[in-house]
């Protein structure tokens, strides 16, 4: 079961990567969830996506990764970051669509 992850990004355009150690939420009604803290400094953009976001098979015939997906946010616009990350990884992606077609109708 895949699990959800974020990237936060913050004002400096650094990122770091933030993997949840739990199953997907919902998958399983009655799991309890490990509680976790962490200082959000100011100004930050955060994006939380599942594995679909990376899971591009790009024309060069590799996988996008985390590293790649984390290079990619670092640059994303403040206002309209969603649209002109859809952009970005339509023009990566090898396929006409995405495997994950709520993804690629831009629910993501």
């Amino acid at each position: 079961m895949a699990a959800q992850s974020a990237v936060l990004v913050r004002a400096d355009e650094s990122t770091e990567l933030l993997v949840a150690r739990d199953p997907v939420i919902g998958a399983m009604p009655d799991l309890k969830f490990t509680p976790g803290e962490m200082v959000i400094p100011p100004t930050p953009r955060l994006f939380v996506f599942n594995d679909g976001a990376y899971e591009v098979l790009c024309r060069d015939g590799t996988m996008l990764g985390h590293d790649d997906l984390r290079q990619i946010l670092s640059r994303a616009p403040r206002e309209g970051a969603i649209e002109w990350l859809m952009e970005q990884l339509r023009a990566l992606n090898s396929q006409p669509a995405f495997d994950d077609g709520h993804f690629d109708r831009g629910r993501c």
